[in-house]
């Protein structure tokens, strides 16, 4: 998947959306460490076709966070 994932408490936003453009790569936005766990789980599960599980990462895009 040509995504980049980015933790919120490891850098800031504007950060991530540069290093991510410079590799041409769609920044991914996790809430925290359990539903980044969560998606790595449902990558090693074959339970969802890669079209499924490139959808339903799309729908985690970022987008600034608001303070």
């Amino acid at each position: 998947l040509n995504t980049c994932s980015f933790n919120y408490w490891k850098m800031d936003w504007h950060s991530a959306v540069r290093t991510c453009e410079r590799d041409n790569k769609q920044l991914l936005c996790y809430k925290s460490k359990k539903e980044m766990d969560d998606i790595t789980e449902a990558f090693r599960l074959a339970a969802y076709g890669n079209a499924e599980l490139e959808l339903w990462l799309s729908s985690k895009n970022c987008s600034e966070p608001q303070m």
